[in-house]
């Protein structure tokens, strides 16, 4: 029967306590990652939902605000907000980062928007009329002149593509 030496058993006892160690390092690292994921997905889930609702409000004519105010950034000033003042408990983070996502995409509404018509188009920054932010065409990729989905602005190879359907 083969027998272990005190150093030989202590050795391998260390061996097996690193290896132990560096499992629970990997195993945190990747709730780490876990996290950083979810957040992401949360950001870019409240952008995409409210970009969609935003979209099939706006299809019919009908206006994305609540007396003149933007509802997306109500909705997104609101949420951070009280995630702010924990209202949501154990979900304030979540909340936080959907809330983070609409405003990203409202931001990103509003710059674009200035770009194209300045001042004028915006108006005032913070969404009261007429600084309707969805005021731009919105449609489907290659169906129509360039906007947001179609090609980008004063890019002749992207407009001959949009135009041509393909």
């Amino acid at each position: 029967m083969p027998f272990m030496s005190d150093k030989e058993l202590a050795k391998t006892q260390g061996f097996f306590a690193k290896q132990k160690d560096r499992a629970k390092r990997v195993a945190e690292k990747a709730r780490e990652k876990q996290e950083e994921f979810v957040s992401t997905m949360e950001c870019v889930g409240g952008a995409a939902a409210m970009g969609y609702l935003r979209g099939w409000r706006e299809k019919g004519g009908n206006q994305f605000t609540i007396m003149g105010a933007d509802i997306e950034m109500i909705t997104g000033i609101s949420l951070i907000g009280m995630s702010y003042f924990d209202l949501f408990g154990k979900w304030d983070k979540d909340v936080l980062n959907i809330g983070n996502g609409i405003m990203a995409h409202y931001t990103g509404q509003v710059a674009r928007k200035f770009a194209v018509q300045g001042w004028q188009g915006t108006g005032s920054l913070i969404g009261m009329e007429p600084a309707h932010v969805g005021a731009l065409p919105q449609h489907a990729p290659f169906s129509g002149p360039a906007t947001q989905m179609g090609s980008p602005y004063a890019d002749p190879v992207a407009s001959a593509i949009d135009e041509s359907g393909i």
